[in-house]
C-alpha cells in the first residue's frame, strides 16, 4: 500500500482504495467553489440591476421628459404663429376693406365734383 500525504489531513491511507476523509475534503472543496460561484453570480446580477437603474433612472426618463417638454413647447409656438397669421390676414382683410371703400368714395366724391364747375371771374 502506498501511503498519499494531504496537505490538509497529512498521511491519507486508504482501505480498499476508498478514504472518505479525503472525498470529504474533495466535496468541501467542490460545495466552496460552488458557493464562489453563486456569489460572484448574485454580485454580478445586483451590479447589472444597478448600472440598469442608473441608466433607466438618469438617462432615459429625463430625456424622455425633455423630448416632450419640447414637443409641447413647439406645438405651443406653432399654434401661436397660426394665431398671428390668422390676425395679420383679418388685418390684410380689414386693411384692404377701407382701402377699397376709400376708393369708392373717392369715386363718388369725383363724380359730384364732375358735375359742377368752378367758376372764377376773370377780369
Amino acid at each position: 500500500m502506498v501511503a498519499r500525504v494531504s496537505p490538509f489531513t497529512g498521511p491519507l491511507v486508504t482501505r480498499n482504495g476508498f478514504n472518505s476523509s479525503y472525498t470529504k475534503i474533495v466535496c468541501y472543496r467542490f460545495d466552496i467553489l460552488y458557493l464562489y460561484t453563486l456569489m460572484f453570480k448574485m454580485i454580478l446580477y445586483g451590479f447589472l440591476i444597478y448600472l440598469a437603474y442608473k441608466f433607466i433612472f438618469e438617462l432615459v426618463i429625463p430625456v424622455s421628459k425633455a423630448t416632450s417638454q419640447v414637443k409641447d413647447n413647439l406645438r405651443k409656438m406653432q399654434e401661436m404663429q397660426q394665431a398671428q397669421q390668422q390676425q395679420y390676414r383679418q388685418q390684410q382683410q380689414q386693411a384692404q376693406a377701407q382701402a377699397q371703400a376709400q376708393q369708392a368714395a373717392a369715386k363718388e366724391s369725383a363724380a359730384k365734383s364732375d358735375d359742377y364747375i368752378d367758376f372764377e371771374e376773370v377780369k
